[in-house]
C-alpha cells in the first residue's frame, strides 16, 4: 500500500504595515518564524526531495521559499515552489479544499510540503480527518494518506 505524507504549514506573521487588504509580505518576526521553520524541515526533511506548493500570497510565498532554501541546499535539479491557487485563503474555500484533496488522493506525489492560511488548513483538516483545530502563524499540520485514508500525524504549533 502506497503512503503519502501532506506538511501544511501556515505562512508565518505578515507585515500589516500597510492594511490588511494589501498582499503584504512578511514582517520581520515573520521572517524569522519562517527561518526557524526552514531550520526546522532542514533537519526534519533531509534526503528527501518535496514537491512544495504556496498559495499566490506573498506571505505565503515567503514562507515556502524559506523551507524550500533550507531543504534543498543544492535546488539545480529541484523545480522550484509552485504557486496553487486552491491554496488560496476567500471565498469557495470548501471546494477549493475538496479539490486540492482529491489532487492530492489521485495525482501528488509521495511528499508535498504546502503553504496556505489560518482558514484554509483547519477547513482541510476538518474535510479529511473531521477535527477542528486552531493554527498559529507558523505553525504546521502533517497528514498521512495510507490507502484512502488520511490520518493526522502531527500538529506543531511552534518550532
Amino acid at each position: 500500500m502506497n503512503e503519502k505524507t501532506l506538511i501544511l504549514v501556515r505562512h508565518a506573521h505578515r507585515d500589516k504595515d500597510q492594511g490588511a487588504g494589501f498582499d503584504n509580505g512578511l514582517s520581520e518576526k515573520g521572517q524569522d518564524q519562517a527561518r526557524k521553520i526552514g531550520a526546522h524541515f532542514a533537519t526534519r526533511l533531509e534526503g528527501s526531495n518535496p514537491v512544495f506548493l504556496t498559495s499566490p500570497k506573498k506571505r505565503c510565498v515567503e514562507t515556502i521559499q524559506a523551507i524550500y532554501k533550507a531543504v534543498l541546499k543544492d535546488t539545480k535539479n529541484v523545480k522550484a515552489p509552485k504557486v496553487e491557487e486552491l491554496l488560496g485563503e476567500g471565498p469557495y474555500i470548501d471546494d477549493r479544499v475538496e479539490k486540492f484533496f482529491d489532487w492530492w488522493k489521485d495525482e501528488a506525489s509521495d511528499l508535498v510540503v504546502a503553504c496556505s492560511h489560518g482558514d484554509w488548513i483547519p477547513t482541510f483538516v476538518h474535510f479529511t480527518v473531521g477535527i477542528d483545530i486552531p493554527l498559529k502563524k507558523a505553525a504546521y499540520v502533517q497528514l498521512n494518506l495510507v490507502g484512502s485514508r488520511p490520518m493526522l500525524t502531527w500538529l506543531v504549533q511552534r518550532v
